[in-house]
């Protein structure tokens, strides 16, 4: 993708909100443990299925951008997945990397938001996340997505004002698109899509 760039939040887990590389190795740790998001909503861990299809999602991601991830079985970890319930009609969820200056440190030193990386699909969604799939994995892809750093193509963020160009806009070329999306599309289509998102 040529212009990759309108994909970047700005927001990473190696560096304060900056569009640059830093040139640094990544290894993220993920749990499917975490704690609830809200006492108040109803919230379920993930089943055995859901992780074989998060695990391939991250695998998938490690291949296409060199990231390694790295399973934990506690409550603490960059990404975090669970089933949690919202009524608006999202199907799924995620928060970007939140990494902040440490004020009472080093001044380089920074700090993880323990709200950064989590990665939600919605309760009542669930039968239609699990009817297909290639639509799950295709999902997951999306969230973890959002959760390494990347936004939509069409969406304006604070460190990032740039939009894709509309031709590029579509789900051929990268899996943050909402644009022309096949839910039949298999795992070498999502594959070619994420080699896409980030071919530089």
């Amino acid at each position: 993708m040529p212009d990759y760039k309108a994909i970047l939040s700005g927001q990473s887990w190696n560096a304060l909100p900056t569009l640059g590389s830093t040139k640094k190795p990544v290894f993220l740790t993920y749990t499917f443990n975490p704690p609830p998001l809200d006492s108040l909503w109803d919230w379920s861990r993930f089943g055995s299925a859901d992780r074989e299809v998060a695990r391939k999602a991250l695998q998938m991601w490690g291949d296409a951008s060199g990231i390694r991830f790295i399973e934990v079985k506690g409550q603490e970890a960059e990404l975090k997945f669970q089933w949690q319930e919202t009524w608006s009609s999202t199907i799924a969820w995620a928060e970007f990397p939140a990494l902040n200056r440490d004020r009472f440190g080093n001044p380089g030193d920074r700090i993880r938001d323990p709200a950064g990386g989590n990665v939600y699909l919605n309760r009542l969604n669930r039968s239609e996340i699990g009817e297909n799939p290639h639509y799950k994995l295709y999902v997951l892809l999306h969230e973890i997505g959002h959760a390494l750093g990347l936004k939509h193509p069409f969406h304006k963020m604070d460190h990032n004002k740039q939009l894709l160009a509309s031709d590029l806009d579509k789900v051929e070329y990268t899996v943050m698109s909402y644009t022309g999306g096949d839910p039949e599309m298999g795992p070498v289509s999502l594959a070619l899509q994420l080699h896409l998102s980030f071919a530089m």
